[in-house]
């Protein structure tokens, strides 16, 4: 399975959410320009490299209603 990395927006709060080897890691920043760069960064480290940017959800912390691929250019 590929690394996953997703940048979600909750409660005004951007948390990238890294998937890899059946292992989830969460981390919390308050600027979105921040989680960008630092999902960014931990793109260039997966193998192969993966993002995907979750757009702004409703409440529910990690339900998302729709998805659009970041790294499209690679």
């Amino acid at each position: 399975m590929a690394t996953r990395i997703e940048v979600i927006e909750a409660d005004g709060e951007w948390l990238v959410r890294i998937v890899e080897h059946d292992e989830e890691r969460t981390y919390s920043f308050t600027l979105k320009s921040f989680a960008l760069a630092f999902a960014e960064g931990q793109r260039i480290h997966a193998k192969p490299p993966t993002v995907v940017r979750l757009e702004r959800n409703p409440s529910l912390l990690f339900a998302h209603a729709r998805f659009t691929a970041v790294n499209d250019r690679f």
